[in-house]
Protein backbone atom coordinates (compact mmCIF):
# COMPACT_ATOMS: atom_id res chain seq x y z
CA UNK A 1 0.00 0.00 0.00
CA UNK A 2 2.85 2.76 0.87
CA UNK A 3 3.59 1.95 -2.72
CA UNK A 4 0.83 2.97 -4.14
CA UNK A 5 0.42 6.35 -2.41
CA UNK A 6 3.98 7.49 -2.86
CA UNK A 7 3.76 6.33 -6.72
CA UNK A 8 0.08 7.80 -7.47
CA UNK A 9 1.53 11.28 -5.67
CA UNK A 10 4.12 11.39 -7.26
CA UNK A 11 2.91 10.75 -10.19
CA UNK A 12 0.49 13.97 -10.14
CA UNK A 13 3.55 15.96 -8.45
CA UNK A 14 6.04 15.01 -11.45
CA UNK A 15 3.46 15.97 -14.07
CA UNK A 16 2.39 19.51 -12.96
CA UNK A 17 5.78 20.20 -12.28
CA UNK A 18 6.97 19.05 -15.71
CA UNK A 19 4.19 21.06 -16.97
CA UNK A 20 4.98 24.44 -15.14
CA UNK A 21 9.03 23.77 -16.75
CA UNK A 22 7.15 23.60 -19.98
CA UNK A 23 4.88 26.08 -19.83
CA UNK A 24 1.35 27.03 -21.87
CA UNK A 25 3.06 24.38 -24.57
CA UNK A 26 2.15 21.96 -22.39
CA UNK A 27 -1.58 22.63 -22.94
CA UNK A 28 -1.13 21.85 -27.07
CA UNK A 29 -3.07 18.63 -28.16
CA UNK A 30 0.00 17.69 -29.80
CA UNK A 31 1.85 17.27 -26.25
CA UNK A 32 0.58 14.17 -24.39
CA UNK A 33 0.90 16.38 -21.05
CA UNK A 34 -2.57 16.74 -20.63
CA UNK A 35 -3.59 13.25 -20.67
CA UNK A 36 -0.83 11.95 -18.39
CA UNK A 37 -2.16 14.54 -15.99
CA UNK A 38 -5.82 13.27 -16.14
CA UNK A 39 -4.53 9.70 -15.64
CA UNK A 40 -2.28 10.63 -12.92
CA UNK A 41 -5.06 12.73 -10.86
CA UNK A 42 -7.02 8.83 -10.87
CA UNK A 43 -4.45 7.09 -9.85
CA UNK A 44 -5.24 8.23 -6.24
CA UNK A 45 -8.41 7.32 -6.35
CA UNK A 46 -7.92 3.89 -7.05
CA UNK A 47 -8.48 0.90 -4.59
CA UNK A 48 -10.02 3.08 -1.58
CA UNK A 49 -8.07 6.25 -2.55
CA UNK A 50 -4.65 7.59 -0.68
CA UNK A 51 -6.56 9.27 2.58
CA UNK A 52 -8.73 6.25 3.27
CA UNK A 53 -5.74 3.78 3.24
CA UNK A 54 -3.96 6.69 5.32
CA UNK A 55 -6.73 6.78 7.47
CA UNK A 56 -7.25 2.94 8.46
CA UNK A 57 -3.35 2.91 8.89
CA UNK A 58 -3.84 5.69 12.00
CA UNK A 59 -6.46 3.75 12.84
CA UNK A 60 -4.65 0.62 13.28
CA UNK A 61 -1.94 2.20 14.92
CA UNK A 62 -4.36 3.91 17.47
CA UNK A 63 -6.16 0.79 18.44
CA UNK A 64 -2.16 -0.84 19.00
CA UNK A 65 -2.24 -2.18 23.05
CA UNK A 66 1.79 -0.47 22.64
CA UNK A 67 0.68 2.87 21.07
CA UNK A 68 1.43 5.99 23.57
CA UNK A 69 0.22 9.02 22.54
CA UNK A 70 2.38 10.87 24.78
CA UNK A 71 5.45 9.17 22.79
CA UNK A 72 4.32 10.13 19.68
CA UNK A 73 3.29 13.26 20.44
CA UNK A 74 7.22 13.86 21.04
CA UNK A 75 5.82 15.65 24.74
CA UNK A 76 7.45 12.42 26.60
Amino acid sequence: MQAKIFGSEAAVRVITDLMRVVGIDSYDHEAPFGRLLQDALALPIFDGGNLGIRRRQLHTMLKSSDYDPLTASGAA
